[in-house]
């Protein structure tokens, strides 16, 4: 048999069995064409991402250079850019009068604006009642060590019978600065109301995100946080929250708070409060204290940092539980966090224990 014959007996058979099995023969027919148009599909994304990606960075030229504090992209440990001093306007300036042959000079800068529409906790709050002038005190560093270490070790509930969860974290600084440095990575929280309970249900059966959902009260001396702040991450059942208490001490003439820190892991059911839910916490709060301190660190708006004593310690085959009884274990050490108003260099805090990763002054 020559190769025609050959070809023509094996197309013959072909188109018997496809005869013979319609069906199995039109499946795999579809099952071809998918692949192909699913490949071809897959193609042409990559190649539009591809040129969507290049136009984007080509929309700001290819002779433009950039100068800043951090790389735009880096897999290295932030601590090796972390202690660079910021470009001042000065600098700014002197670098426009000797580019002359550029064709422009910018820089940028940060701003916060309040958010419209939120009922942010702290708005109901009268600082000047609670910290009335006549109350502040002056501490030195070595006085507000003392003060800090006799400071509660854990906040309380509204019968003040039951301990909760560790004071944890002092910050220093004005309500302001406060704000804006944290503005950037964690968002307000809400007050509870019906309708901010019906928006949390919502994200909570939804697995969705609410960014400013109320949190629960805790107390310290006799009254709810006075301010509380969080960080969600995939769902508003796992995020990071912290509440701050104003206090009547005050160094370098800044007010100082103190306040508690988690980070919630997830949602169970408790008789313990009265939706019947209540978010588990991370059992190494000291974890989520010291992420405090980076991510602060790493917006450049810590000016010292350290630790004191004040905690209880318990290690981890001996843990604590707080008012919903979630254990927890901690070094018993309180995170204390100089605050600065601008961009800043981070140095330690004299008569504190040093921060990881934090310079001597």
């Amino acid at each position: 048999m020559n190769l025609r014959s050959e070809l023509g007996e094996s197309a013959r058979i072909a188109v018997a069995a496809i005869r013979a099995n319609k069906l199995r023969s039109g499946l795999t027919t579809l099952g071809v064409v998918i692949g192909i148009l699913t490949a071809t599909l897959v193609g042409t994304m990559i190649n539009g991402m591809g040129e969507a990606f290049t136009r984007s960075v080509s929309s700001m030229g290819s002779d433009v250079l950039f100068i800043g504090r951090f790389p735009w992209m880096s897999f290295e440990d932030y601590r090796i850019y972390r202690n660079r001093r910021d470009i001042t306007f000065a600098q700014y300036r002197e670098l426009e009068s000797r580019m002359t042959t550029a064709a422009a000079i910018a820089t940028d800068f940060f701003f916060t604006v309040s958010v419209p529409g939120i009922t942010a906790d702290y708005l109901g709050r009268d600082f000047a009642s609670i910290r009335p002038a006549a109350s502040v005190e002056p501490c030195t560093v070595d006085t507000l060590v003392s003060r800090l270490e006799a400071l509660p070790a854990a906040t309380m509930n509204a019968a003040q019978s039951r301990p909760g969860d560790p004071v944890n974290l002092v910050l220093i600084g004005d309500f302001e600065t406060l704000l804006s440095g944290f503005a950037a990575r964690w968002d307000e929280s809400e007050t509870i109301t019906l309708a901010t309970c019906w928006k949390t249900v919502r994200a909570f059966l939804w697995g969705s995100n609410y960014r400013y959902s109320p949190v629960s009260p805790l107390h310290l001396f006799g009254r709810d946080q006075d301010i509380a702040l969080q960080r969600t991450r995939h769902s508003t059942n796992e995020r990071l929250h912290l509440r701050l208490w104003i206090t009547p001490l005050a160094f370098d003439g800044k007010p100082v708070w103190v306040g508690q820190v988690s980070r919630d892991i997830g949602v169970r059911f408790t008789t313990k409060a009265w939706n019947l839910t209540t978010h588990r916490i991370d059992p190494n709060i000291d974890e989520s204290r010291d992420y405090v301190i980076e991510d602060l660190t790493l917006a450049g708006r810590v000016e010292a940092a350290g630790y004191v004593g004040g905690v209880v310690a318990c290690p981890r085959d001996a843990p604590h539980r707080n008012l919903t009884g979630d254990p927890y274990y901690t070094d018993g050490k309180r995170a204390v966090i100089l605050l600065s108003p601008k961009r800043t260099r981070t140095a330690g805090l004299g008569g504190c224990e040093g921060a990881p990763g934090v310079s001597s002054p």
